[in-house]
């Protein structure tokens, strides 16, 4: 099964960024984030569509 979120360090760890930078793009709206509780999800989706734009 894929996984469908990530959480905000791993995102950090998969693309080299500080937490500061995944935020960012939170707030840009570039990263789509999904609260559940205190957590905060990082849509896979988001994370493969920003990977798939820089490559572009």
């Amino acid at each position: 099964m894929q996984r469908k979120t990530y959480k905000v360090n791993e995102v950090t760890t998969m693309l080299g960024i500080g937490k500061s930078t995944v935020y960012k793009l939170i707030g840009e709206g570039t990263l789509q984030r999904i609260k559940i509780g205190a957590s905060t999800l990082i849509t896979a989706a988001s994370v493969d569509a920003l990977l798939t734009h820089d490559a572009a």
